[in-house]
C-alpha cells in the first residue's frame, strides 16, 4: 500500500486535481482521506471492508464472530456490540441482544424464557425453582410455572372468603374448603402471605386429586380452638408441602401427620417453632426442614415406611428420630439432632444409613442402658459425631434389638463406643447450642467423600477433604 501512496501525495503537492481513485484504495473520514491524498470518503464494495486504506474482505466475515461480539462491522473489519436482537438470529439459543453488555444472550428478561425454563438467571432460561420466581406464585415439579386455571388460592380473612371456586381474584380462606375444590385439574394450593388456623383432615372425601401440592410462600400455620391431637391431617391423600411455618401448636402431640401409605411425600422448607413434630407414613422425603425448641413430650420426626432426610435440624422433644415400625428404612444425611429429653435415634427396628450428622447433647441418665442413639445391626453410623455427656456414664450408642449399630469413620463419646473415635469433637458453644464445628476440631479433613452441601447448605469439602458430622467448617 506504501507504494500507492507516494505518487499520490506528489501530485497533490503540484497542486493538480485529484487523482482518479484507486481501485483498492478506501478511505473513511476526512481526515483518512487527506493523509492518502483524496479528496472525499471512498466506500469499499459490498461485502469488503476498509482497513488501513485498502479494500478487503475482513477478518470477522472470514472467521465469523461469536455471541459476545456479534457483530461484524464491514469499516474496521473488527466484530462488535449487538444493538438489536436481529443481529443475533444466528446464535441458537443465544437470540436476543442485550444492551448492557452488547452481547447476544439467551434472555434479559421473563418474557424471553417459557416452557420448563421460565426464568431469566444472568442471561439463560432456567427451570424455576421457588414458588416467587413464578407470576402465578407455583412453580411445577418439572421446573415450568403452573398456570393459575390449575391452582386453588386461599388468603386470610378478610381478603379471603370461602365461596366460589378460590381463584386468585377471589381466594377462599379455609384450607378444608379449597381442598375440597382441588381434582386432578386443579391438585395445587397457594397460600397468601398471613396466618392460618387449622384442625383440618384432607381425605379422599375432601378432594378429588391423586395428590395434593401446599405452596407456602412462608404463610403461619396454627392450632385452631379444639384441636384433637393434631391440627393438620392427610388421610390416603400424598402430599407435597414447602415453603411454611408451624407456629406454637403445643397443645398438639404431632402438628402434621401424612397417613397416606402410599407414598411420594415431601416436606420441604418448613420450620417448626415451639411446635410439636411431623409423622409421615409410605415414601417421604424431608428436606431443610427445622425444629426448634420442641415441647418436652412430644417427638420430632416420626415415621414409618422408608424416610430420606436432608438437612433437617431438631432441637429438643422427648425423642427426635423415631421408627416403632418394623421394616422401615432410614437414609439421613446433615440431620443434626440435639438437646432431647430422651433418645435422639431410635431406630431398633429400622435399616439403613446415617451419615454426616450431629448427635449432640441428647438422651436419658436414667433407666437400663442410658444412651443417646438407639439402633439395629442394620443401620449405619457414617462420618458422624455422637457426643452425649450426660450426669452419669452414657452410652452413646447401644441396641435392645439384635447387634449394635454398624459404625464407621465416626466420633462418639464421651463414653467410648467400639469402632468409634473417642475424642471432643470441639463444638463452637454448646452451652448455647451452637453445635458447629470450632476451627481447631478433629473431626475436620476425616474422609474423602461425601454430600455436596452441609445442614446449612454451604459447600463441601471446604479443606482437602469432607469433616464429619453435619457442619463443614
Amino acid at each position: 500500500m506504501k507504494s500507492l501512496l507516494v505518487p499520490l501525495a506528489l501530485v497533490a503537492l503540484a497542486g493538480c486535481p485529484s487523482p482518479t481513485p484507486v481501485k483498492g484504495v478506501c478511505c473513511l473520514g476526512p481526515d483518512d482521506c487527506a493523509a492518502i491524498g483524496l479528496s472525499e470518503p471512498r466506500a469499499c464494495e459490498a461485502g469488503q471492508a476498509c482497513v488501513d486504506n485498502l479494500c478487503g474482505v475482513p477478518d470477522c466475515s472470514r472467521e465469523g464472530c461469536t455471541a459476545t461480539t456479534p457483530v461484524c462491522t464491514l469499516e474496521t473489519g473488527a466484530c462488535g456490540a449487538c444493538t438489536e436482537s436481529s443481529q443475533c438470529a444466528s446464535f441458537g439459543s443465544s437470540r436476543v441482544c442485550d444492551p448492557s453488555t452488547g452481547g447476544c444472550v439467551e434472555c434479559v428478561a421473563e418474557a424471553d424464557c417459557a416452557g420448563v425454563t421460565p426464568v431469566c438467571d444472568g442471561g439463560t432460561c432456567r427451570a424455576c425453582k421457588l414458588d416467587g420466581e413464578c407470576g402465578s406464585g407455583a412453580c411445577g415439579e418439572n421446573g415450568a410455572c403452573l398456570d393459575e386455571a390449575s391452582i386453588v388460592y386461599l388468603a386470610p380473612a378478610p381478603t379471603g372468603v370461602d365461596a366460589g371456586t378460590c381463584t386468585r381474584e377471589a381466594p377462599c380462606k379455609e384450607l378444608a374448603f379449597g381442598a375440597a375444590r382441588t381434582g386432578d385439574a386443579r391438585q395445587h394450593i397457594v397460600f397468601a402471605v398471613g396466618t392460618y388456623a387449622l384442625n383440618d383432615r384432607i381425605s379422599r372425601q375432601v378432594t378429588q386429586a391423586s395428590r395434593l401440592f401446599l405452596h407456602g410462600h412462608g404463610a403461619r400455620l396454627v392450632e385452631k380452638a379444639g384441636t384433637d391431637g393434631v391440627f393438620l391431617r392427610f388421610q390416603q391423600v400424598p402430599v407435597t408441602m414447602r415453603d411454611f411455618e408451624i407456629f406454637q401448636a403445643t397443645r398438639a402431640s404431632r402438628s402434621i401427620v401424612i397417613e397416606a401409605a402410599g407414598g411420594g411425600h415431601l416436606i420441604e422448607r418448613v420450620r417448626f417453632v415451639d411446635s410439636a413434630g411431623l409423622e409421615t407414613a409410605g415414601t417421604a422425603v424431608v428436606r431443610d426442614v427445622s425444629m426448634q425448641t420442641v415441647p418436652a413430650t412430644a417427638t420430632g420426626l416420626l415415621f414409618s415406611g422408608s424416610l430420606t432426610a436432608d438437612r433437617v435440624r431438631i432441637v429438643g422433644g422427648n425423642l427426635g428420630v423415631v421408627s416403632n415400625t418394623s421394616g422401615a428404612v432410614i437414609d439421613a444425611t446433615n440431620l443434626m439432632v440435639s438437646n432431647t429429653v430422651n433418645l435422639a435415634l431410635d431406630l431398633a427396628f429400622v435399616s439403613g444409613v446415617v451419615r454426616f450428622s450431629t448427635i449432640a447433647d441428647s438422651g436419658t441418665d436414667t433407666g437400663a442402658g442410658p444412651r443417646a442413639v438407639q439402633c439395629s445391626g442394620g443401620v449405619a453410623i457414617q462420618s458422624t459425631i455422637v457426643w452425649a455427656p450426660g450426669v452419669s456414664p452414657r452410652a452413646p450408642m447401644s441396641t435392645e434389638a439384635g447387634a449394635p449399630c454398624m459404625v464407621s469413620s465416626t466420633i462418639a463419646g464421651p463414653t467410648a463406643v467400639p469402632g468409634a473415635a473417642n475424642m471432643d469433637p470441639l463444638f463452637v458453644a454448646p452451652a448455647s447450642r451452637d453445635y458447629h464445628l470450632a476451627p481447631n476440631s478433629p473431626a475436620r479433613d476425616m474422609v474423602d467423600a461425601g454430600p455436596a452441601t452441609d445442614i446449612d447448605g454451604e459447600a463441601r469439602p471446604k479443606g482437602a477433604r469432607f469433616d464429619l458430622g453435619a457442619d463443614e467448617i
